[in-house]
């Protein structure tokens, strides 16, 4: 009876320190895909010179003009596609993180 008490704290004592690591990783990987999250934000600057470009170049040369909203659009395609992984894998740590909390409560 005893070794098994003592076995079972054991245990519970090690899963509680492997689920604390475990949930440092993924609070450092939330804070990974909050930094990207960041990043890919800053394409919006980029988007707006498109847009000022192609609002500069309409009056002169439609077709240019119209690459760059094109480009404009496919820039910001890419940062939602961007945006979407990030909250995908924010949503993945999160519940990383949640079930450590399981474990170590």
């Amino acid at each position: 009876m005893l070794g098994s008490v003592m076995g079972g704290g054991i245990f519970n004592h090690k899963s509680a320190r492997v689920a604390d690591q475990v949930d440092a990783e993924a609070k450092a990987g939330l804070l990974a895909m909050q930094n990207v999250r960041t990043t890919a934000q800053q394409f919006d600057f980029v988007e707006t010179q498109l847009a000022q470009f192609a609002q500069l170049f309409s009056q002169q040369d439609q077709m240019v003009a119209m690459q760059f909203q094109n480009l404009q659009s496919q820039v910001n395609n890419i940062q939602q596609q961007i945006l979407n992984g990030v909250t995908a894998g924010e949503n993945h740590f999160r519940a990383i993180d949640a079930t450590t909390d399981k474990i170590q409560g």
